[in-house]
């Protein structure tokens, strides 16, 4: 399983058996939450481009929001309360080899 600090250095694209949702999430934590990324354009009308990244939004960044839409219960997997579901290891990588998502997780 690569760490944090392996994914921040990593020159290739990591294959599935190297990954885990926990380790997704702590390189967020650790190395974009709570900074703002800013970027300037040469366009008149938008010339400065904030990105603040929040734990809110992991489980947007990830794409909860495709693989569990047709969920009862979709909202549970979406903002904050995504994020927890996979800090509290309610959803891992297992999770996504579930006939219900499997189909829809690539």
């Amino acid at each position: 399983m690569l760490t944090s600090e392996e994914l921040k250095k990593v020159q290739r694209k990591p294959i599935e058996s190297e990954l885990s949702l926990k380790s997704l999430q702590l390189f967020y934590k650790e190395h974009l939450m709570h900074k703002i990324f800013v970027f300037e354009l040469d366009e008149p009308s938008q010339p400065i481009i904030k990105l603040i990244f929040e734990a809110d939004n992991f489980s947007h960044f990830i794409g909860f929001q495709h693989i569990f839409e047709n969920e009862q219960n979709a909202s549970d997997y979406q903002g904050y309360d995504g994020y927890c579901k996979i800090e509290n290891s309610e959803v891992t990588m297992d999770t996504f080899k579930e006939p219900r998502i499997k189909d829809k997780y690539k």
